[in-house]
């Protein structure tokens, strides 16, 4: 099956205190945006498209001729994102869609990805993580056959005390984006277009999957310059095997 990378690089990241754009920032020596591109083609990914924006000249520097690029003319949320893509991906394929902020993912962390999407036979797969302190991050929420991801701005004081958390990532079929992109609404508390709106909206007629990534470094974003640092530091004591894949 033909597979699409999209990378969601429109946003301005405002809270990085950077007059680039937070996919365009360096991280050891490597722009992110840059990183998750070679990671994506690393893992053999067919067609690469990254939907940019605010100062969208820095991300097309960067990757010049590498990729597609999308135009997200409304930044209104995640889901007008992809929205943008939908005329470019073909009828009977998959894609794979990662945010722009995720420093140290690799090549290995997608094809496992990829791996437990395809041997489940999902439709649609969100990728989590567990953290001591998910202030922040939309939960995963699940109830018997059903998954769905609350942001924080929404959650109840209960599901706030959930520590399993959306990465953001997530891996479906062509078929499940177009069904389901457009039944998607704001009416949350900021009053965007949630693209994780879609999984508890796939999960009512698709097979949908949680892969819980034992290890959250490889598919952590950073929202401002403290994450950064703290993932950094992270990074420093826990880098070692022999493939050089952040453990």
């Amino acid at each position: 099956m033909f597979t699409y990378g999209i990378v969601l690089a429109a946003g301005r990241g405002a809270r990085m205190d950077s007059d680039v754009p937070k996919p365009a920032i360096i991280v050891d020596g490597k722009p992110i945006i840059k990183r998750i591109v070679d990671s994506l083609r690393g893992a053999a990914i067919d067609e690469i498209i990254v939907v940019v924006g605010y100062k969208k000249e820095y991300i097309e520097a960067i990757l010049k001729n590498e990729v597609t690029y999308v135009v997200q003319k409304e930044l209104s949320g995640t889901a007008t994102a992809v929205k943008e893509v939908v005329p470019y991906i073909e009828e009977k394929s998959e894609v794979i869609i990662i945010p722009g902020d995720i420093p140290y993912l690799n090549k290995e962390t997608v094809q496992s990805i990829l791996n437990f999407h395809h041997i489940g036979h999902n439709d649609l797969t969100v990728v989590s993580m567990s953290l001591e302190d998910p202030t922040g991050y939309g939960r995963i929420i699940k109830d018997q056959n059903r998954v769905k991801i609350v942001e924080e701005r929404d959650a109840t004081e209960s599901e706030k005390k959930i520590k399993e958390v959306n990465t953001g990532i997530i891996v479906t079929l062509e078929k499940v984006i177009k069904d389901n992109i457009g039944k998607i609404n704001n009416n949350n508390q900021k009053g965007e277009y949630y693209l994780t709106d879609i999984v508890e909206l796939a999960s009512l007629n698709n097979q949908v999957g949680v892969y819980h990534m034992a290890n959250s470094i490889p598919v952590i974003g950073v929202n401002d310059l403290n994450a950064l640092n703290s993932l950094q530091e992270k990074v420093k004591n826990n880098w070692q095997n022999d493939e050089n894949v952040v453990k």
